[in-house]
């Protein structure tokens, strides 16, 4: 069984995944409430480096099919 290999999904399915992802961390992060907090900031460090690569990716043509 191959885990690591390349996937090709429709924007409908990458749409679904991403719900999908959204809730689950919405359900593991309301659960776990008290243990997330400590490590709001890191999170946030974090997200806004992710946001930032993904932008820059996206408006320098960073991102080519195949």
């Amino acid at each position: 069984m191959k885990i690591f290999r390349d996937y090709v999904m429709t924007w409908w399915q990458v749409g679904l995944l991403k719900a999908y992802v959204f809730i689950v961390g919405l359900i593991i992060g309301s659960y776990f409430a008290d243990l997330f907090v400590q490590y709001i900031k890191l999170m946030l460090v974090v997200a806004i480096i992710l946001a930032i690569y993904f932008l820059y990716k996206m408006f320098s043509d960073g991102f080519k099919p195949g």
